[in-house]
């Protein structure tokens, strides 16, 4: 008899309890995740800037326009899960610079260096079609 609570306890302990905590999202294939990679540059005296780079077809020449929020200029990507991002930064219409940021670069093979974001990976994902 001296045994019952123990096992209680023991049993008790044994059941499921769900990790209201955690950023758990709805479970879907590795190659339809997406995660939202977030882009900012401390803003100087620039007019505009656009995000540019490889994340999507014509993206080196079609950019995506990047918002000024007080001090930065900010802009977020949904990539895919574990894909390689190879981007620069479009200042004013003229002037490409990298990630002041980002330490990472590799060469583009055409002379010029890109800011890269390798491996992408997140928390809480979104899961899309497949492509």
């Amino acid at each position: 008899m001296r045994w019952l609570p123990l096992l209680l306890i023991i049993s008790c302990s044994l059941t499921p309890i769900p990790d209201v905590t955690s950023n758990y999202v709805e479970p879907c294939d590795t190659a339809q995740r997406v995660c939202p990679v977030a882009f900012t540059l401390k803003a100087v005296m620039e007019r505009s800037v656009e995000l540019r780079g490889d994340f999507r077809d014509a993206g080196w020449s079609d950019g995506v326009a990047m918002e000024r929020v007080n001090d930065a200029w900010n802009a977020t990507l949904q990539v895919p899960w574990g894909a390689t991002v190879q981007y620069k930064y479009f200042i004013d219409g003229n002037r490409w610079i990298l990630d002041p940021a980002n330490t990472q670069s590799v060469p583009d093979g055409k002379g010029n260096t890109n800011s890269i974001v390798r491996n992408v990976t997140c928390a809480k994902w979104a899961c899309t079609s497949a492509q």
